[in-house]
């Protein structure tokens, strides 16, 4: 039920706020926070609990590193849609997959940003004291 709702209010963010671009943004992060919890609810592994919030710190330094360039990768709500789904029916290995493919295109659609491709800046070397 906790997965079908954080859907619901996930699926409702465009109608609300498609006219104020960084309202959105706020409100489909929050509500995409919400329903990746709701998925994982059940786990009672702190270990894997831990790496999933390292994995989405990491995420967001970049999500919102790119956010100054214009680009916000999301996730549809097909792709969503189909997690919840999967989820519902109890079908971990498709629940899995799917997110796994989720996560795979928001990651091709970041990798894609002529930022991340720079290199990265020359080191200054510090004088000996």
């Amino acid at each position: 039920a906790d997965v079908v709702a954080a859907f619901y209010r996930l699926s409702k963010v465009e109608s609300r706020h498609a006219a104020d671009e960084a309202l959105y943004t706020a409100e489909w992060e929050a509500r995409t926070d919400d329903f990746a919890d709701a998925l994982v609810a059940a786990c009672r592994s702190s270990l894997l609990l831990r790496l999933r919030g390292n994995l989405r710190d990491q995420y967001r330094r970049y999500r919102n590193l790119l956010r100054r360039e214009g680009v916000v990768p999301r996730s549809n709500e097909a792709e969503l849609r189909a997690i919840m789904e999967a989820a519902i029916a109890r079908d971990g290995e498709t629940a899995s997959r799917r997110a796994g493919q989720s996560i795979a295109s928001m990651t091709e659609a970041m990798a894609q940003s002529p930022l991340l491709n720079q290199p990265p800046p020359a080191r200054r070397r510090r004088r000996a004291a």
